[in-house]
């Protein structure tokens, strides 16, 4: 099984920034297809972010298996999807 976090940053060729996640996968349906599925839970939790009719048009993905447990400390998840799959965001960067 690929349990675990993973950091996700998601970019658009029309912006100049990338958009940074942190996505744990809990269900069994995604923890099959864990890099796929952690790009599409970035996705809905940036339009969730975005509003609505203001999808974001992500276009680029990079995809990082973090070997960390998820701080004890840590704020609730800022999206969670039907299945108990979260996701954090962690803010804004430059694209590189």
């Amino acid at each position: 099984m690929a349990e675990g976090l993973y950091e996700v940053a998601l970019a658009s060729a029309a912006r100049s920034e990338k958009f940074v996640w942190i996505v744990e996968l809990v269900c069994e349906v995604h923890q099959k297809f864990p890099i796929e599925s952690v790009k599409e839970i970035a996705r809905a939790a940036s339009d969730k972010k975005a509003g609505p009719g203001r999808e974001s048009v992500m276009e680029h993905a990079m995809v990082k298996r973090s070997s960390s447990p998820l701080p004890g400390n840590m704020r609730d998840a800022d999206y969670e999807g039907q299945c108990g799959c979260r996701a954090w965001f962690l803010g804004q960067s430059p694209s590189s």
